[in-house]
């Protein structure tokens, strides 16, 4: 009908809209330096070159950043699951006496938040700066996200619970033997969330850590897309011939996205049941 038409030519267009930036970054990385410079380089690579990809990875600081990235990600990801499963178990109970009061706070700081200042301050108290647990752990705070890990584990029978409780099972028993093996869709859509969030996660690296050694993907990008002429400088022609510098900053572009796009096709199915079954009651 109609209305099928209709979303399905949005759908495409949306799709067209997101598809095309990434092509005309990877055409111009892919592109000899005469194409990029007159501005010729549109969505296809025009005089094919792989130079900028040779001089990217030639780099030991991508490889480290790379590495950087990596840790925090799955440290990361680990830890915030973790976290919020934990806390999202008590609250899934209908018999806990207090649910209400802390789905409403975490629903409160979704709206209200400290600010920049107050989140260095706590950060700096800790003794967290110029260390990676500066981004893991303010990470792992994400009313959002539990709250559909709590919707989700809601919607797990109670009578498993009390079947196990019969038993003589403990709570910590139950959570890790019986809730977190049924929420895999859920938690397979939450560690999506975490992961991407984390690996493209910019401000927190760009306030909190200070030794270049430690700098992530994100930051290591944000150097090179401002350092052209140091670019342009550095490079040696007669290894990687005439490279455009915004050919360069294009690969380390695709280069820090590659892993998303690797990734994410394998999760997607689990993205879209968790989402929706996670989303079923409120």
């Amino acid at each position: 009908n109609a209305y099928d038409v209709f979303f399905i030519f949005l759908a495409g267009a949306l799709a067209v809209i997101f598809i095309l930036p990434f092509l005309s970054v990877l055409a111009k990385s892919l592109s000899d330096e005469a194409s990029v410079l007159t501005g010729e380089v549109k969505f296809i690579p025009i005089n094919f070159n792989t130079s900028a990809y040779r001089y990217v990875l030639s780099s030991n600081r991508v490889y480290t950043a790379f590495m950087n990235s990596v840790f925090v990600v799955v440290v990361g990801t680990i830890f915030a699951l973790f976290i919020n499963c934990l806390a999202a178990y008590p609250i899934a109970h209908r018999d806990f006496k207090h649910r209400n009061f802390f789905r409403y706070f975490f629903m409160f700081t979704m709206i209200f938040s400290a600010g920049i200042i107050p989140g260095y301050l706590v950060v700096r108290k800790l003794g967290m700066l110029n260390t990676y647990w500066a981004l893991i752990v303010p990470a792992a705070a994400a009313p959002y996200n539990l709250l559909i890990i709590i919707s989700f584990m809601q919607e797990i029978h109670p009578s498993m619970d009390e079947s196990a409780r019969i038993d003589g099972a403990s709570d910590f028993l139950i959570f890790f033997r019986i809730y977190l093996p049924l929420s895999k869709p859920v938690l397979a859509s939450m560690s999506l969330f975490f992961a991407v969030g984390l690996w493209n996660d910019y401000f927190r690296p760009l306030m909190f850590l200070s030794s270049e050694e430690k700098y992530t993907m994100a930051l290591y990008l944000r150097r090179v897309l401002l350092s052209a002429a140091e670019i342009t400088k550095n490079l040696d022609t007669t290894v990687y011939g005439n490279v455009a510098a915004e050919s360069v900053q294009n690969a380390t572009i695709m280069v820090a996205t590659f892993p998303i796009l690797l990734v994410y096709p394998f999760m997607q199915r689990y993205f879209v049941t968790g989402m929706s079954l996670g989303a079923v009651k409120g």
